[in-house]
């Protein structure tokens, strides 16, 4: 037993100095294969609002519309602002897409020269349609 406790210190030893010494590198360099590239869709946007998420104040009042917003786009990918640059006509609406994009969005984020993810920016248009 004691043979089997001093092999497992020798190899918890080795290990230990294995990644001590990996770790001491540094983390590994960005890809350059994704050097200047602008934040694109992770996931379909379809999906990120939808029919259910029509506001109930907005459909009583038939409001119907276009809008386009500017995102703005974190590191990890997730929409952390959103600006409204043309609106449906109906704040109630222009409104709940972004609380739906800012909740539901997901991206690859942009990257700068060196392949690190950096904040970006990524435009979207969706409408607002009372189905029949």
């Amino acid at each position: 037993m004691l043979l089997i406790l001093a092999a497992g210190a020798a190899i918890l030893m080795v290990w230990g100095a294995v990644v001590w010494a990996i770790s001491a590198l540094g983390p590994p360099p960005p890809d350059p294969a994704l050097a200047n590239r602008e934040a694109r869709v992770a996931s379909s946007p379809g999906g990120w609002i939808t029919p259910d998420d029509y506001p109930i104040d907005a459909r009583k009042l038939g409001e119907t519309g276009r809008v386009a917003v500017t995102m703005v786009i974190s590191p990890r990918g997730r929409v952390t602002g959103c600006a409204v640059t043309q609106s449906s006509g109906s704040a109630n609406l222009d409104r709940t897409t972004c609380e739906l994009l800012q909740r539901r969005g997901r991206y690859l984020p942009a990257r700068d020269a060196s392949g690190a993810a950096i904040e970006g920016k990524a435009a979207l248009r969706f409408r607002w349609q009372l189905e029949d």
